[in-house]
């Protein structure tokens, strides 16, 4: 599966952009195909005067952490202006394992002045100026399925953000995309009879550790109870 798949989609960058602006895209954390499981889980926004522009306030900075699904590990990145002043507001949000940030809320006319990030699950994280005429809504769910941001990009410099965008895939391609090797064996399983025959046998089944056990029960299911129990495979 290439970069280009159409599971996943980039939004603009929102903001003004100028080639002397730093430009930083968190995709490129990512090694091989690992970008294709990460989400973004945690974030830290600065806020207030930059030690260039102290008459006017702005969104100063921004950490980004990114969570592998089914790993522990993370990935954290930073984008800030030299932040002096002393009049900084900071705040962060740090999502439960199975909540994730669908929506986004910006102002801006130089330089971003507001941001609110909304999980599924209700969970937000709101910092700035708003201004009504300013505002961008940024929503990628449907009445059917939520998305799912995964990465942030954007442009920043040192009186502040810029411009912001996101990596973005719906709740349920991600899950699909997640769960694809219980989906593959459950295939080969239902189209070879010695294999089936080999996972039908306990002896088998025991020589493996409880994780791969869950998976390979879960794919000798029928239809009906498999298509019930994989619903709720959910990240």
């Amino acid at each position: 599966m290439s970069k280009k798949t159409n599971y996943y989609e980039s939004s603009p960058s929102y903001g003004l952009i100028r080639k002397e602006f730093k430009r930083f895209n968190d995709l490129e954390l990512f090694t091989g195909k690992s970008y294709l499981f990460t989400r973004l889980n945690k974030i830290k926004i600065w806020y207030g005067s930059s030690s260039k522009a102290k008459d006017k306030k702005a969104i100063l900075g921004i950490e980004a952490n990114y969570r592998l699904a089914k790993e522990n590990k993370e990935n954290l990145n930073r984008h800030t202006c030299e932040i002096k002043a002393s009049n900084i507001i900071v705040k962060e949000l740090k999502l439960a394992k199975a909540d994730y940030f669908c929506k986004i809320n910006l102002c801006f006319d130089d330089v971003l002045t507001y941001i609110k990030l909304q999980s599924r699950n209700g969970k937000s994280i709101e910092l700035g100026d708003y201004d009504a005429k300013q505002v961008k809504n940024i929503s990628f769910n449907s009445d059917k399925d939520s998305h799912i941001i995964q990465t942030l990009h954007g442009y920043y410099d040192n009186e502040g953000i810029r411009a912001l965008g996101m990596r973005h895939i719906s709740n349920s391609k991600y899950c699909l995309v997640n769960n694809i090797e219980i989906l593959y064996l459950r295939h080969k399983i239902k189209n070879d009879e010695k294999l089936k025959q080999y996972w039908e046998n306990e002896k088998n089944i025991n020589k493996l550790n409880m994780g791969m056990k869950a998976v390979a029960k879960l794919a000798m299911l029928p239809d009906n109870p498999f298509s019930y129990v994989f619903k709720y495979l959910i990240i």
